[in-house]
């Protein structure tokens, strides 16, 4: 297995320690995608809230893989 495949595998296991949890691949960014992808982890932080505070559903998506 070659690192990238081993490090994917690695961030699937992750995911599996948690039923609420979601991994997302930004697309075009680097691993600093607070500045990349500013808008993508602005829009995940606040669905993330609605979600806490219980304004929206849980969304069916936990436990998926996305790319966005």
């Amino acid at each position: 297995m070659n690192e990238q495949k081993a490090w994917s595998q690695m961030q699937e296991d992750l995911k599996k320690l948690s039923t609420r949890s979601r991994r997302i691949l930004a697309k075009g960014s680097t691993h600093n995608v607070h500045r990349d992808r500013s808008e993508l982890v602005v829009k995940e932080v606040l669905s993330f809230l609605e979600e806490v505070r219980g304004a929206v559903k849980e969304p069916a998506s936990y436990g998926s893989t996305v790319v966005q």
